[in-house]
């Protein structure tokens, strides 16, 4: 019978074998359940990858279940040798093991998907896989949180201001490409480069998915996890899973999402100035509204004996009435 010795084989009350590790480990599981692992990472790169390789599409939060399970049992047995070396009865040594033992030794705060959590409350994507649920968690967002959500708002506006007035710069140099600076054609233009920049995105999260969580969506359900990633409407069907996240991943997801925001910031400015011109906005005086009120309020405020609100009729100016 296959056995899996911890320390000494010799003693037989330390050799485990298969029978009782799959009774012990069944006993766990159906006690405890699938543990989270969202904000902390216990398994090694190289013991997640070999599960992935015999097991492709196997959810982490299992693979690091299992690797805690075992660091217990091996931590178990360990703490019972040493009881029964002090001198407790065989009974004793289990039993305080059990209280003593634990799984995770090794674990560690997993920086990369508070990272990319983070990066979801600055966009305001918000999927809703994930949310603060203590009263210190959504003070952060409250005032963190909202900071950055008012930061990255004014950079991706003008980062889009940028990127169209050097483009709008390009297409003028060439009789050919001058419609694409103006109009309902402008529009169009960065319209169908935001959703063909969607098409690509999804490709992008196919390759991810597939290299590095060992299953791969169809290129629909990319698409749609592109476009309400990039419009940050942000469903949760489909969302970015914290507990996967290494810090080269950020390459992957982040980057490609923030073009998709400038390309969509550029389509907004163009349409907006199509629909200012479409309604012959852009041939009223170029004053500031602010300035428009103001002149207003001074032509009401000087009529007859300076009251407000009464108008000076030209007609009557110089007239004599009995």
């Amino acid at each position: 019978e296959a056995e899996i010795c911890y320390d000494d084989c010799n003693d037989n009350i330390y050799n485990l074998t298969l029978a009782d590790y799959n009774q012990i480990m069944n006993y766990v599981w159906s006690e405890v359940g699938s543990l989270s692992f969202h904000w902390m990472k216990c398994a090694p790169e190289s013991y997640i990858q070999s599960w992935l390789t015999t097991f492709p599409g196997m959810r982490l939060e299992t693979i690091e279940t299992i690797y805690a399970y075992e660091k217990y049992i091996i931590h178990w047995y360990q703490d019972v040798k040493t009881y029964m070396k002090q001198g407790y009865s065989d009974q004793e040594a289990h039993e305080m093991a059990y209280i003593s033992a634990n799984g995770h030794p090794s674990c560690r705060v997993n920086t990369n998907g508070g990272a990319i959590f983070w990066f979801t409350i600055m966009t305001t994507i918000g999927y809703g896989n994930t949310a603060p649920g203590t009263v210190g968690g959504r003070m952060l967002v409250y005032t963190m949180g909202f900071l950055s959500v008012l930061i990255f708002t004014a950079l991706t506006g003008h980062a889009g201001y940028v990127m169209i007035t050097i483009c709008d710069d390009i297409f003028k140099r060439s009789k050919f490409t001058k419609p694409l600076t103006k109009g309902w054609i402008s529009s169009l233009f960065w319209l169908v480069c935001y959703y063909l920049w969607n098409l690509a995105f999804g490709g992008i999260a196919i390759l991810y998915t597939y290299t590095r969580l060992g299953f791969s969506y169809a290129m629909s359900e990319a698409y749609w996890f592109s476009f309400i990633s990039t419009t940050t409407i942000g469903f949760g069907d489909y969302h970015i899973a914290h507990a996967y996240m290494e810090w080269y991943d950020m390459f992957w997801i982040p980057i490609p999402m923030l073009m998709g925001f400038v390309l969509l910031a550029n389509f907004a400015l163009k349409f907006s100035e199509w629909c200012w011109d479409s309604v012959g906005a852009s041939n009223l005086p170029s004053m500031g509204l602010a300035d428009l009120l103001e002149q207003e309020r001074q032509k009401t405020a000087g009529g007859l004996g300076g009251r407000p609100g009464v108008v000076l009729d030209p007609m009557l100016v110089g007239t004599n009435h009995n």
